[in-house]
């Protein structure tokens, strides 16, 4: 009865409230060109967009599509080594990123198999580092000497795939918890192993073990080791800091791996500085198609109508609040310089969903969108990047106060 009289009071009281504002339309939407018919989520029309490039890296490779499946880390390591190889040989090769994304959801479901907390799922998202381990792990293969055997990373096989995988594990976890024979329990274990080999290989086919490219025989290992160095060199994680003020911190991981927690500012400058030398980026962001145009590629906040109250968290205020959108992998292949104050204006995303979608694969991320979202930049430390210096000093990023 309590909880009654508290929200029949509560609107009472709101109702007061709102009947003494008097809003109208106008008023409820500050954006002038709203009250003439636009909406929310729209592009605007004034918006100044623009395909051209002040630097733009060539021989980029084709577009990739991952398709239903959040492998694009795998992608986005893919269509670098094929753009370092293009510009170290002025050859172009094609890598298979379906074969990694096979050893990559075999390994992942294989963990979440043996891992003891009951409601482990398969996830296929890794982080640039991980994923660079799983990629030497795995080897590669060209697309011209593997295909599978089906279409397993699009609907509706994709989804069914992963409930029949996540069906076997779940089984027999709940089956070896069931028991306490030690070598029941194994053999649950084992035959689940199994079973998941068996449901991947029905799906996709035969691994390539072993292949003959250009007339030489290679293993995906030894392939990945002949035509790639580079996927062995120690490497640079600069992850972006939410505090705009917090200085650099290092850790060194092992000797293969630094990180690097940084600003913002540094970030982007380093983009550029690795775009200057003819090294595409690999680029971690949030994703958050609430700031995206699938039909133009367009990429920016400032881009889109929204309520201007409703303007996007802040990075410290989304880890505060956990409200990070989802990861995604890219390669950034070129920027655009604004000619009156030098800045960078947008870059150059080439993505790994296809050329159906933004301008023909390739989507324009502008300076907002990159300072609001973009989460970290993974590099050779071999790169000739200073990072024993600060670049920046806290600016202000554009019409917004973060």
């Amino acid at each position: 009865m309590r909880t009654r009289v508290l929200i029949i009071l509560s609107t009472i009281l709101l109702s007061g409230q709102w009947a003494a504002s008097k809003p109208t339309c106008e008023t409820l939407f500050e954006d002038p060109a709203l009250a003439s018919g636009a909406d929310f989520g729209t592009l605007r029309a004034n918006f100044e967009h623009s395909t051209k490039y002040s630097h733009e890296l060539g021989r980029a490779g084709d577009i990739k599509d991952q398709c239903a499946l959040g492998t694009c880390h795998l992608y986005s390591w893919s269509s670098s080594l094929e753009q370092s190889y293009s510009s170290r040989t002025n050859s172009k090769i094609a890598l298979s990123a379906k074969h990694l994304t096979v050893i990559h959801w075999a390994d992942t479901a294989y963990r979440a198999l043996k891992s003891e907390d009951p409601t482990e799922k398969i996830m296929l998202g890794a982080t640039a580092s991980f994923s660079r381990f799983q990629v030497r792990r795995a080897g590669l293969v060209p697309e011209s000497v593997w295909k599978p055997a089906r279409d397993f990373d699009k609907p509706p096989l994709s989804t069914r795939l992963q409930t029949y995988v996540q069906n076997v594990i779940d089984r027999a976890k709940f089956e070896m918890k069931s028991t306490s024979d030690t070598a029941k329990k194994g053999a649950i274990l084992q035959k689940a192993m199994m079973d998941v080999e068996i449901i991947f290989h029905d799906a996709v086919g035969d691994l390539p073990l072993k292949f003959v490219y250009e007339g030489k025989e290679y293993t995906p290992q030894t392939f990945a080791r002949t035509f790639f160095p580079e996927l062995y060199k120690p490497i640079v994680a600069m992850r972006i800091d939410g505090d705009r003020e917090a200085g650099d911190v290092h850790t060194k991981v092992n000797d293969g791996f630094l990180v690097v927690m940084t600003s913002v500012d540094r970030a982007e400058k380093t983009v550029r500085d690795l775009l200057d030398q003819g090294k595409a980026v690999y680029l971690s962001y949030e994703h958050e198609a609430t700031y995206v145009d699938k039909a133009t590629g367009i990429m920016s906040i400032s881009a889109f109508h929204f309520p201007t109250n409703a303007r996007p968290l802040s990075r410290r205020q989304r880890e505060w609040s956990e409200r990070s959108g989802g990861g995604h992998a890219v390669q950034i292949v070129g920027y655009d310089l604004d000619p009156a104050t030098g800045k960078i204006l947008k870059f150059k995303i080439k993505n790994s969903w296809g050329e159906g979608v933004g301008d023909k694969g390739y989507y324009h991320m502008y300076r907002d969108y990159f300072r609001t979202y973009a989460t970290g930049v993974t590099f050779y430390q071999d790169a000739g990047i200073n990072l024993a210096k600060p670049v920046y000093v806290v600016p202000v990023q554009q019409d917004f106060d973060f």
